[in-house]
């Protein structure tokens, strides 16, 4: 699977109703047993693959439609199965209302957690995290 962009997300953009720099955008590691589906449009088809605690990302960069962020650091992960991808989403009050955004695959590359802290490092080629 290749990372990509949920259809609900991208609505809420063309609608102007996603300010990246306001909203509380958050990440989560998800196991092996999570498939991504485009129309995912809320965190509760996300929580129960969910490893370990959300983390705020720090949104460094939008401009020109390309999505940016300070890496991010998940602190003693452990979990019987493996990180395969993170999903990031605008944490809104609860998992009904809070909206996934964009998965990133690391399947090719998957983590087995063992209590230490995982380190997501974003790209820093021309798309960053992400592009519209």
């Amino acid at each position: 699977m290749a990372s990509a962009l949920y259809l609900h997300a991208k609505g809420v953009f063309l609608n102007g109703c996603l300010d990246m720099y306001q909203a509380t955008i958050e990440a989560v590691l998800v196991n092996e047993n999570y498939v991504y589906n485009a129309t995912h449009d809320d965190l509760t088809y996300v929580r129960p693959y969910v490893i370990g605690s959300a983390q705020a990302l720090t949104v460094t960069d939008i401009y020109g439609g390309v999505f940016d962020a300070n890496d991010v650091t998940f602190t003693a992960v452990t979990s019987s199965y493996k990180v395969s991808g993170v999903v990031i989403y605008q944490n809104k009050i609860d998992d009904e209302s809070s909206i996934p955004i964009a998965y990133i695959d690391c399947s090719l590359t998957p983590i087995t957690p063992n209590g230490s802290n995982i380190t997501v490092q974003w790209d820093n080629g021309p798309n960053k995290i992400f592009a519209l």
